[in-house]
């Protein structure tokens, strides 16, 4: 088949390794996919001769090995995916002179060492390295000035994130999750006009959450949960589910061409204390924000009763925070949530935590009183405890003034103090091993 310029197989239940003739015979082959087989063993051997190849699409199956070099003498590949295999090795560094290579899947695989640097010198439009071994930084050059999906979740990935990749206009999802990344969420993340999906979770970042993040009207997703962040949540902070930004946005994200965003690529995202992936068509619905498990402010004030009408509300939980006031009314989507959702808000009342909303009257102001001073019953911590240390010295020296006045209550006092100390050195004495005495 030396004329065959495409083959795609993928999906079968093929097995073995890929055939000599196959990698040596058909030299003009540009399209090759067998993704979801049972293929295994290494991805080519040594005759490789596909050097018009420009997409190869081995992912799904069970191949092992290192990355082979010579597929660097496939000089017009612009895409090569081989993730949901078993690959192992560090990411082959000949990558960074290929030129035209734009889209990176190795996803899922046994890859370890660190991202070469000469990532730096490629224009990716995507790059997906999630779940492997990979260790060490993030290219402080790493600035494709026309990347779309940058996936880097669940390795063990240190350091900031590159003030480089702050450049990069076009990234639509960030998603650095589940890694060891330190330092602040930096600012020039506002920048990213066209940003929609940021996952930032599981990581060791520290810091306020950069009022920036206001200026992203296209954001759809944003996961900051499992982190070090403290002050207040930025209050312009908004979401919108990808289908409801823009149509025209939506239509050139999906357009054909390498240059396209993949809705294949899956986005991890937190409801009802389960992780789900998701992928494909569902993505442009999906919009969400999780904040968890962090440092931030506690939450005060009455729930809005606007929160009663939201008919697309998935998952609700305001747990451990300072809520005060009447839990909205059970109807609509809130009318799913329980007790659970409400738990650590002792002021908060309403049916939804099983718990009376009673009138309260104001406390009564004095005729006299004049000024600003307005008492609003909270407790004076300094005159509680030095009232309470006074009130004990009372009591100590009025037993011992009664004992020092009445000599029968004296004596019948120290006798049972005698009478305790023998009792507990008798108990210690009969207890301890032998070998103690």
């Amino acid at each position: 088949m030396s004329s065959l310029d495409s083959l795609d197989l993928s999906n079968n239940q093929l097995s073995g390794g890929i055939p000599e003739q196959l990698a040596v015979g058909c030299s003009l082959l540009e399209f090759l996919a067998l993704s979801n087989n049972k293929l295994q063993g290494k991805i080519f051997t040594p005759n490789f001769s596909l050097t018009n190849l420009m997409e190869l699409q081995l992912d799904g199956n069970n191949f092992s090995g290192r990355i082979p070099d010579f597929l660097s003498n496939s000089s017009l590949l612009y895409a090569l995916d081989v993730s949901n295999n078993q690959l192992s090795g560090t990411i082959p560094r000949w990558m960074g002179n290929m030129s035209i290579l734009t889209k990176i899947i190795m996803s899922n695989n046994h890859l370890e060492g660190i991202i070469p640097v000469e990532f730096c010198h490629i224009d990716l439009k995507l790059v997906d390295l999630s779940v492997n071994n990979i260790s060490g930084r993030l290219p402080s050059c790493f600035s494709p000035s026309r990347i779309r999906q940058v996936h880097l979740s669940k390795n063990r990935l240190r350091g900031s994130l590159p003030d480089s990749l702050g450049n990069s206009s076009t990234l639509v999802a960030l998603d650095a999750s589940d890694n060891f990344l330190t330092g602040s969420i930096p600012s020039w993340v506002g920048r990213l006009s066209n940003l929609s999906y940021l996952l930032l979770n599981n990581n060791k970042f520290e810091g306020r959450i950069p009022i920036e993040l206001c200026n992203l009207s296209q954001l759809s997703l944003i996961n900051l949960s499992h982190n070090n962040l403290s002050g207040p949540i930025p209050p312009c902070l908004k979401i919108t589910a990808l289908k409801d930004v823009s149509e025209d946005y939506v239509h050139v994200l999906i357009a054909a061409g390498p240059s396209s965003f993949s809705f294949e690529e899956p986005i991890e995202f937190t409801t009802k204390n389960v992780s789900y992936s998701y992928k494909g068509k569902i993505l442009p619905y999906l919009c969400g924000i999780d904040l968890s498990f962090n440092n931030l402010n506690n939450l005060s004030g009455n729930i809005p009763p606007e929160f009663a009408v939201l008919h697309f509300l998935s998952y609700f939980n305001v747990s451990y925070n300072n809520l005060s006031g009447k839990t909205p009314e059970r109807i609509g989507q809130l009318g799913a949530f329980d007790e659970s959702s409400y738990l650590g808000n002792p002021f908060l009342c309403g049916t939804l935590v099983q718990k009376n909303c009673s009138p309260i009257e104001p406390p009564l102001t004095p005729k006299g009183s004049t000024g600003n001073n307005v008492e609003d019953g909270s407790i004076d911590m300094v005159v509680f405890y030095v009232s309470f240390i006074v009130s004990y010295i009372i009591v100590i020296l009025s037993i011992a003034v009664v004992l020092y006045i009445n000599p029968y209550w004296r004596q019948a006092w120290f006798y049972h103090v005698e009478m305790g100390v023998k009792s507990c050195y008798y108990f210690v004495v009969d207890n301890l091993p032998r070998q103690f005495l």
